[in-house]
């Protein structure tokens, strides 16, 4: 057998049989579900006097950090991840301008950790966020540098495209992931959904009622909705509420209904329909100037 046959022959085999050992020696992990606390600091940490601070006192402190910095604190080592990333998503709110862009990501982050909805406490944004805008590119194509007669006969419009109709809201990757995520975080207790969705009375939108409904909320911002006397029937335990201007009279609330209220934001006819009878402290009064603050 010459030396060319030799590596054709046995050259690529031996290569084939080295990543197949290196692939069962080193089996790739499978994705990590479970966030749950667990390990201890590791032998090069076990020096440092803040990783030997109890879990609590970890926690507390992270408590006390924006969400610039506890993100920036979970990237230190793996330990601290472990620990405190679920400190991340228990308050969820407009953390930086343009949120209803922004929250894409988030839903689709927590669309692939179904382990995160369940730290959800409090949730401040848009139930469906909005797709991030195309850049805006001009119609024409740019003029050649120099204005010779070729040149100008270059200059032609730009024809686009029909583009083609868009899907229903229901067939939509943001509809889905917002349907996924709020009817499993059962844990909220302070909601409130900043876009113009009717979730209360629209159809699509009746897994997301039914699952704020067996939410034991304390704070509601209820803004726009047809039906705003089902949704407070809902909550006993409900003791903050602002109400929008494009909710309707709230004369069919019974006496016996939101029991625990003590602070309350809303126009003067449904605070007429709300205080009395009631344990409301605090009256916010919203005019089309600045809310009148009074309290009772």
């Amino acid at each position: 057998m010459t030396t060319t046959s030799l590596r054709g022959s046995l050259l690529p085999s031996f290569v084939r049989s080295l990543f197949r050992q290196k692939s069962q020696a080193n089996p790739p992990e499978p994705p990590r579900t479970n966030l749950a606390r667990r390990g201890t600091p590791l032998e090069c940490q076990k020096d440092s006097k803040f990783a030997q601070l109890p879990e609590d006192i970890l926690i507390l402190f992270l408590h006390h950090l924006d969400t610039t910095a506890k993100a920036r604190v979970i990237q230190t080592c793996r330990y601290l991840h472990n620990l405190l990333e679920t400190a991340l998503y228990i308050h969820l709110g407009p953390f930086y301008p343009w949120f209803h862009y922004g929250a894409n990501p988030l839903h689709r982050t927590l669309a692939e950790r179904p382990d995160l909805i369940l730290c959800i406490r409090s949730y401040i944004g848009p139930l469906i966020p909005l797709p991030k805008p195309s850049p805006i590119t001009s119609s024409h194509a740019l003029p050649p540098r120099k204005r010779t007669l070729r040149g100008m006969l270059r200059i032609r419009k730009v024809m686009e495209p029909a583009k083609p109709p868009p899907p229903p809201l229901t067939e939509t990757e943001p509809f889905k992931n917002a349907v996924f995520i709020f009817t499993k975080a059962t844990r909220i207790v302070d909601l409130d959904f900043t876009d113009t969705h009717d979730w209360a009375s629209d159809p699509i939108f009746e897994p997301v009622k039914a699952a704020v409904f067996n939410m034991s909320l304390t704070r509601l911002y209820l803004w726009h909705s047809a039906e705003p006397t089902q949704v407070l029937r809902a909550q006993p335990e409900l003791e903050h509420l602002e109400i929008g201007w494009n909710v309707p009279s709230l004369e069919g609330l019974d006496k016996a209904d939101l029991p625990k209220l003590r602070s309350l934001v809303a126009t003067l006819q449904d605070a007429s329909h709300i205080v009395p009878g009631r344990p409301v402290e605090q009256l916010t009064l919203a005019s089309s100037d600045l809310p009148y603050q009074q309290d009772l």
